[in-house]
């Protein structure tokens, strides 16, 4: 390539590089990285484990006896009578109440209307309405659980089949006793003496 082939060549470039910003018209900027605030972490929310009240412990307590044997005079952990349940059951959400169905109905506040975890008594097959001889807890929903009898294993049951004697109330022991202390009650439970059923649910 001669001398004036080169030149015109570098004359084309120039004009070519001229061109193609225009007069007074800045080059495209290049484009800029937008940084973003790392996001904030995810919130968590620990919910609250629901509150349970101390008739929830009984019943809870009861109800994971189901299917032990109903022993007289049992109070744990294999093996319950009657009384002998329930006074455990509210035990062991923190209440203490006496140990026979006799000094239950006599010492524990008597109530009108059932609430989960009350205490219902009969007079049983060796009791009597007013020294009762049979209890049961109930657990709301028109449920009880008891110890029934030598033979029956601790159940759940409708409180409509009771067939325990004649009715003699209802009690709470949440509310406190009247005037029983530790000690005072039978060292064994009064619900059904070995050979005697108190009827059949």
């Amino acid at each position: 390539m001669n001398g004036k082939a080169v030149a015109a060549v570098v004359v084309i470039l120039v004009v070519a590089a001229a061109g193609s910003h225009p007069k007074g018209h800045s080059s495209p900027a290049a484009p800029v990285a937008v940084i973003r605030p790392p996001a904030a972490p995810p919130v968590i929310r620990h919910h609250a484990k629901p509150h349970l009240t101390r008739a929830d412990k009984a019943i809870a307590y009861a109800r994971a006896q189901a299917g032990k044997p109903y022993v007289y005079g049992g109070a744990g952990p294999d093996s319950f009578d009657c009384s002998g349940l329930v006074m455990m059951a509210w035990q062991a959400a923190g209440i203490s109440i006496p140990r026979t169905s006799e000094d239950q109905w006599a010492n524990l506040l008597h109530v009108d209307h059932l609430e989960p975890g009350d205490l219902i008594f009969y007079a049983g097959g060796d009791g009597t309405v007013d020294s009762p001889g049979h209890v049961v807890m109930y657990l709301g929903g028109g449920m009880v659980i008891q110890a029934y009898a030598p033979g029956y294993p601790i159940a759940v049951s409708p409180l409509s089949a009771m067939d325990a004697g004649a009715l003699t109330g209802y009690a709470r022991p949440q509310l406190g006793i009247l005037a029983w202390w530790p000690g005072r009650g039978s060292a064994f439970g009064v619900c059904a003496r070995p050979g005697r059923a108190i009827g059949v649910v």
